[in-house]
């Protein structure tokens, strides 16, 4: 048999290979669908029965209490730290955990922690009194500074700047900020600071730019559409180079777009963001959830003020990764577009994802890696504009 499991007897210290690591995983979630405590996805394939019955024997037992009480909501793995944990809907007590498997038998650890399903919806928080959602350096408007559609009261976040392979300056976001789940059509202006900011108090709302290009987001289940496909990303064209600035807010520049700093997510690794909602934040990536995430959505989109459309439903992305914020939330809702980064010393950080969703309640942000986003799009990220002048 592949693997075994112990019960609560403490950590191994063992090397695991990522694939075994990940098939490990995979047991658990395949076992999980089979025994419909997870909704999310057809079956894996490479998962044989007998690992699924080893997983079963594991588990089973406290099927009617532990785990139709606290419901099964996703499977991670951390390879750095040689874990997977188990997300529930509900915090698992822990006289339930201590019946659970705490390790395989290679040591490989096995962590019980609470991640809440939500549905992503237009319902952006008022920002913390005090503090400013759209920021400016030397007359720019920063990254990291509230935005949305012109005609939608939301907010979110201008995640960096961007050019195409034509060499058009673009701001990049997610679609569900700007493009409207694939619903805002081109040249729908784009607010700064986002509709929901605009205010007596603050400044003037202005046009940053307008809606140039979503990569598409598809509704179905992974084994009739596509998921890896799905991202949630958009961009809107900047009117004007000299309105904008690379930094994020005050705090340090958007990374500079060469190939051999944009890190792939990698779990463990510390990261830092800066939005519209919480600001400067530092977090570490917990781990790569296994299998397709799902996510719901409730977006409308307005096209005038007698034609609108909204986009409902269950999405499913692969890969999804998620940041457990450090002495506080790492996002809320308002973040959402945010650039994630290493958090090393400024000049030195490396790209590493868009935040697209979250529940601060739980302080957990999912990211999507921003790799395959450059890519779809041919884009490449801008440093440097508005730090000197």
């Amino acid at each position: 048999m592949l693997f075994g499991f112990n019960q609560r007897d403490g950590p191994g210290g063992h090397d695991v290979a990522n694939a075994e690591l990940i098939q490990k995983a995979k047991a658990i979630r395949s076992w999980a669908l089979d025994s419909r405590l997870i909704a999310a996805g057809p079956p894996e394939q490479d998962v044989d029965a007998g690992e699924k019955q080893m997983v079963a024997q594991a588990f089973g037992a406290d099927l009617p209490t532990s785990w139709q009480k606290s419901g099964l909501t996703g499977v991670g793995v951390s390879d750095t730290r040689e874990r997977i944990i188990v997300y529930t809907a509900a915090r698992m007590p822990k006289t339930e955990q201590k019946r659970m498997p705490s390790q395989f038998s290679d040591g490989v650890e096995i962590l019980y922690k609470r991640a809440s399903p939500f549905t992503l919806k237009d319902d952006t928080p008022d920002v913390v009194i005090g503090a400013k959602p759209g920021k400016f350096l030397r007359k720019r408007y920063t990254c990291g500074s509230s935005i949305s559609i012109a005609n939608r009261r939301s907010a979110g976040t201008m995640g960096a700047l961007v050019r195409n392979e034509e060499g058009t300056l673009l701001g990049l976001t997610n679609n569900h900020v700007t493009g409207g789940c694939n619903n805002t059509r081109r040249g729908m202006p784009v607010s700064a600071p986002g509709i929901k900011d605009v205010s007596s108090t603050g400044f003037r709302p202005f046009t940053l730019g307008s809606h140039h290009t979503s990569i598409p987001i598809v509704l179905g289940e992974p084994d009739t559409v596509d998921h890896l496909r799905n991202t949630d990303a958009a961009v809107f064209e900047i009117l004007s180079d000299n309105s904008v600035s690379s930094m994020q807010q005050g705090f340090y520049d958007t990374p500079i777009a060469l190939a051999e700093i944009l890190a792939d997510p990698e779990d463990g690794l510390l990261v830092k963001k800066v939005g519209r909602t919480t600001g400067q934040t530092f977090g570490r990536i917990e781990s790569q959830m296994i299998g397709a995430f799902p996510l719901d959505y409730d977006i409308p989109t307005y096209h005038s003020a007698i034609e609108s459309v909204r986009f409902s439903g269950r999405v499913y992305f692969e890969p999804v990764y998620l940041v457990r914020g450090i002495q506080g939330v790492f996002s809320d809702r308002g973040d959402s577009g945010a650039l994630v980064v290493t958090d090393v010393p400024a000049g030195q950080e490396k790209a590493v994802g868009l935040i697209f969703a979250g529940d601060a309640s739980d302080n957990l942000s999912y990211i999507l890696p921003i790799h395959p986003i450059l890519d779809t799009l041919g884009l490449t990220l801008v440093s440097g504009m508005g730090t000197n002048d």
